[in-house]
Parts: structure tokens; C-alpha cells; sequence
């Protein structure tokens, strides 16, 4: 069963966050309600497609106490609608959250926040000078669709987008810190 990315998206954020086997579940539930064949390979495929194009963000270790502290009761790595998504529930997709046994995980802002940051700090280092123009310009984008999802500040993350990739790690823009 092929679910777009959007979609996707959608599916975790009924559920706020999902582990990556909860999101194969949750699929695979749709995949049966459709009387289509579900392959895992395929849907981490396409999960991985969507991480790539920040329609979904990967909660890792580096958020656990953020999670924590706001009440999230997941191990992570955790996987939620990131800054490029536009989520969209897929047909069926509704009753998901009454079919499987999993709980509504409310992320905060500052978890994805700081996953986004960590993920694109790590991009914009391996950016080679002029030869990832188009690259470059992507990550630009993400950076104002982050803002908008997080409600943070990511103008240093542009600067060191706008210096080639030089600059500091990407760390909070607000105060300096990570």
C-alpha cells in the first residue's frame, strides 16, 4: 500500500508521534481495511522518502528529556509530521486511533525544534560551497516552514546557509545555546 508523504504525515499526527513499527501498524491496518498488500520494505522506504524531504521529523535520543517533560510516555526515536508536511489523513485513516492500541502523544514544539535544528545543522556543515546551490536553497525553505511548525528562530541557521555553510552548529538561535 502506497501512502504519500502527506499522508503519512497524517497518520502520526493522529496519534501526535509513532514509533516506526506503530507507523508500519498503523499502515499496514489501513492497508488491510482496503483489501491491499502492505510491504514493509516499500512503506520504510517510503518513510525514509518523507524524512528526507522534512514532511517527516525523527525524534531521537537528543529530545528524550523533552519528551519526557512534557508527559510523552515513548522511547524514542519517535517519527512526527515535520516542517515540509502537509498532513493529510488518508481514507479510513479516522479510526486508526480506535483501532490500535496506541496513545495520543502530544510532542512539544521544542522537541521538534530542536530535531529539526540537530538534523539541519548536520545538512548545511555538509554543504559543498557552490556545488549544492539547489540543496542549499531547499534547506532555505525548510528553515521558514520550521518557524512556522516550531515557533522557533532559525535566521542563524540561514546565515550559515547564506556564509556557505561556515558558521557555528546551528544551535539555538534565540540565546546561543543547543
Amino acid at each position: 500500500m502506497d501512502l504519500d508523504p502527506d499522508e503519512l504525515a497524517g497518520v502520526c499526527d493522529l496519534f501526535g508521534a509513532l514509533t516506526r513499527d506503530e507507523l508500519a501498524a498503523a499502515v499496514e491496518e489501513l492497508a488491510f481495511r482496503r483489501g491491499v498488500d502492505f510491504e514493509r520494505e516499500a512503506h520504510d522506504a517510503a518513510v525514509e522518502s518523507a524524512r528526507e524531504a522534512y514532511v517527516l521529523v525523527v525524534l531521537g535520543e537528543s529530545v528524550r528529556d523533552a519528551l519526557a517533560d512534557a508527559g510523552v510516555d515513548a522511547d524514542p526515536p519517535l517519527v512526527a509530521p515535520g516542517p515540509r508536511a502537509f498532513p493529510v489523513v488518508p481514507d479510513g485513516g479516522t479510526d486508526l486511533p480506535h483501532i490500535l492500541d496506541v496513545p495520543r502523544r502530544d510532542v512539544p514544539d521544542a522537541a521538534v525544534e530542536r530535531a529539526v535544528r540537530a538534523r539541519l545543522a548536520a545538512e548545511v556543515a555538509a554543504l559543498d560551497d557552490d556545488a549544492d546551490d539547489e540543496r542549499a536553497a531547499r534547506l532555505l525553505d525548510v528553515t521558514y516552514d520550521a518557524e512556522l511548525l516550531t515557533g522557533g528562530d532559525f535566521s542563524r541557521t540561514r546565515a550559515m546557509l547564506d556564509d556557505g555553510g561556515d558558521g557555528d552548529d546551528g544551535g539555538d538561535d534565540r540565546d546561543g545555546g543547543a
